[in-house]
């Protein structure tokens, strides 16, 4: 993992009553791309039981293309839960934005709750299937030759064919493999307990820390430093969720220096290699207070230069995986 810290902000996935013009959406979008903010993780309130007024909420990866599409280094990371999904679709759309974006998108699993037995087999499924479709083709087999007639190398294709206890999926996928090998997956932990599961499953583990009230009010303790064991460590980054953090209407430097100080301390405990910090809203004058906030992390050298990595992965500090073939 790098030294630096990781940040993203996180905004809520707007509903079809409230939903601001797509000028503002990708204003919002564009001051967090311009400012080097790592990532923009699209947050579904709507899935955690909060109301979504009476229009529902956007489709969360229509409104990825839309902001992948109007900014040009920012990731975005949509939640979807996992008990919605069809794999050979979500596999199918998700590595479509990564082509299209040149790797800057990653994907939220929202797992079942409660988070018992059963709920944590249909996660591990659903991740197997996954990447076991973005794994259809060998990274060179798709050689569109229309010369020769050849499109693909068969011997470097591979049918999934998946029978498990949520899922019937024969594969391939028709697609070729995407720029990330697989886009990061980001999983929200209630506790820290489900760390060994998030290891088999997850890029990125997102564990909440204490209420916030503001920005003023930002928790003084972070979470307890780094102790997993080396196998979680090694599979999986640790961050940090903040409670949607609300910034004043007419905000002072002063909001995006306490901000960066608690920050900062996340950083100099060891508390987390990256953290999300939620908004409540799509406020230019909220994310500005972020774009402040980061280049004061960059002044002090807590957090790493902006857009540092073409991929996602790689702004992350995580590998590319290799192709692993069926069992």
């Amino acid at each position: 993992m790098s030294d630096a810290l990781h940040v993203a902000v996180s905004l809520p996935i707007p509903n079809f009553q409230d939903t601001p013009p797509t000028t503002k959406l990708l204003e919002v979008a564009r001051i967090l791309d311009r400012g080097g903010i790592h990532a923009l993780l699209l947050r579904d309130e709507y899935g955690h039981g909060l109301p979504d007024g009476n229009g529902g909420q956007l489709d969360p990866l229509a409104l990825t293309g839309v902001l992948l599409a109007g900014t040009q280094q920012l990731g975005v990371v949509p939640e979807v839960a996992v008990v919605d999904q069809v794999p050979f679709h979500l596999a199918r759309r998700l590595a479509s934005l990564d082509h299209v974006s040149k790797g800057r998108v990653g994907v939220h699993l929202r797992a079942p709750r409660p988070f018992g037995s059963r709920a944590k087999l249909h996660l591990l499924e659903l991740v197997t299937v996954l990447r076991g479709l973005w794994d259809s083709y060998d990274d060179g087999a798709p050689v569109r030759d229309q010369a020769s007639g050849v499109y693909y190398r068969p011997e470097e294709r591979q049918a999934l064919d998946h029978h498990g206890m949520f899922y019937q999926v024969a594969g391939p996928l028709n697609l070729s493999r995407p720029p990330q090998g697989y886009p990061p997956i980001f999983l929200s932990l209630l506790e820290a307990a489900h760390l060994p599961v998030a290891a088999r499953v997850a890029d990125v583990t997102l564990l909440p820390v204490p209420e916030a009230r503001g920005a003023g009010d930002l928790p003084r303790e972070s979470c307890p430093p780094l102790k997993q064991p080396d196998s979680v460590a090694r599979s999986a980054a640790r961050w940090v969720t903040w409670p949607p953090v609300i910034i004043p209407p007419h905000p002072d430097m002063d909001t995006s220096d306490v901000l960066a100080n608690h920050l900062e301390h996340l950083w100099l405990t060891h508390a987390a290699h990256g953290v999300q910090v939620g908004l409540t809203d799509w406020s230019p004058a909220a994310v500005t207070v972020m774009v402040q906030t980061m280049t004061r992390l960059r002044e002090r050298r807590v957090v790493t230069p902006a857009h540092v990595g073409q991929h996602l992965r790689e702004r992350f500090s995580l590998s590319r995986p290799a192709r692993k073939a069926v069992a």
